[in-house]
C-alpha cells in the first residue's frame, strides 16, 4: 500500500482482501498474554461483533461475540466452571434466531421463546433491552442445567455432571439469582422450550417415559449404600470384623431379649390373658 495512505483507505483494503477485522489483547491483559480483547472491524456488515454478552459477576468472566455467522467465546482468568455454560446460553439463543429464518420449527420454537421473554419484536429493541433479553435467557439456561432433568438418555450423564459444577458454585436457584443480581426461576414452560432446544421430540419422549425407571434405580443404589454404612457402623460399635459375626451377635442378642421379657410379670400377666382368651374367655372384660 502507498504510503501515506489513511486508516480509512486501509481498513477498506484488508475488507476487500477478506479481513473483516482484527482482536488485540488490551493494555491490560498484553503483559499476561490473555485477558480481555479489543476489536477493530473492517466491514461494517460485520459490525454485530459490538453485540457482546458478558458473564457479569465481579468483573467479567467471559463474553461471546458474534460476528459474520460465527460465535467467538473468550473466558478471562476469573471464569469459572459456569462461565462456559452460561456463554453458550448465548450461542444456542443466536443459533436458534439464525436457524428461525430457513427452518420451520426452529421459527415456532423462537416464537415461543420470545413470548417467554416477553419480546414482541426484536428488531425494535433497544441494545440494552436486546443484552437484558440475552442474560434471562443464559441464567435460565444456566437454571435449567442445574435442575439435571437431562431432555435426552444420551445426555443424562453429562447433564449430571453439569448439575454437580452449577450446585458446587451456587448451591440451588436461590444462589444463581443472588449471583446475577435479579431473581431467576425456572418455570415447566421453560423447561420444555430448553428441552426442545437440546433434544427432538422422540427423545424427550423416551426420557420422560425412562424417568421413573432412573429414580428407582438412583433411590435403590442410595438405599443400598445407606444400608452398607449402617452395617459398618453397627459392627464397629458391637467389635465385629464381618457381617457373618454381627448376624450371630444379632441373634445372640434376640434371644437373650426375650428370655428377659418372657420372666417379666407384665409378660406374663399379657401371656396369661391371651391363653385364656384363646379358650373362648376374656379375662380383661366383665
Amino acid at each position: 500500500m502507498a504510503s501515506g495512505s489513511s486508516d480509512k483507505e486501509a481498513s477498506l483494503a484488508l475488507n476487500k482482501a477478506g479481513i473483516k477485522g482484527i482482536k488485540y489483547l488490551d493494555g491490560n491483559s498484553r503483559f499476561a498474554g490473555e485477558g480481555s480483547y479489543n476489536y477493530v472491524v473492517f466491514d461494517d456488515e460485520a459490525i454485530e461483533v459490538l453485540n457482546t454478552y458478558y458473564q457479569q459477576q465481579e468483573g467479567p468472566h467471559g463474553q461471546v461475540a458474534f460476528s459474520d455467522g460465527q460465535s467467538i467465546i473468550s473466558l478471562f482468568q476469573s471464569a469459572d466452571r459456569s462461565t462456559l455454560l452460561h456463554e453458550m446460553g448465548h450461542v444456542f439463543f443466536e443459533n436458534l434466531r439464525q436457524m428461525a429464518g430457513t427452518n420451520e420449527k426452529a421459527s415456532a420454537d423462537l416464537q415461543e421463546f420470545y413470548d417467554w421473554l416477553e419480546v414482541e419484536d426484536w428488531d425494535a429493541l433497544a441494545p440494552e433491552e436486546r443484552t437484558e433479553a440475552h442474560e434471562k435467557f443464559a441464567r435460565t439456561f444456566e437454571a435449567y442445567l442445574m435442575n439435571g432433568e437431562a431432555p435426552s438418555v444420551g445426555l443424562k450423564r453429562v447433564f449430571a455432571t453439569f448439575r454437580k459444577w452449577l450446585v458446587d458454585l451456587y448451591r440451588n436457584i436461590r444462589g444463581l439469582s443472588s449471583d446475577a443480581g435479579q431473581e431467576i426461576t425456572l418455570s415447566d414452560d421453560a423447561k420444555d422450550l430448553f428441552a426442545r432446544l437440546l433434544a427432538t421430540d422422540e427423545e424427550i419422549e423416551q426420557a420422560r417415559a425412562l424417568a421413573g425407571y432412573h429414580t428407582a434405580v438412583d433411590a435403590t443404589a442410595e438405599s443400598l449404600v445407606k444400608h452398607a454404612e449402617a452395617d459398618d457402623t453397627a459392627k464397629a460399635k458391637v467389635g465385629v470384623s464381618s457381617k457373618a459375626e454381627l448376624r450371630e451377635r444379632r441373634k445372640a442378642l434376640t434371644k437373650q431379649v426375650r428370655e428377659e421379657l418372657e420372666q417379666s410379670p407384665g409378660y406374663r400377666a399379657l401371656f396369661a390373658m391371651q391363653k385364656a382368651k384363646d379358650k373362648g374367655g376374656d379375662q380383661g372384660q366383665r
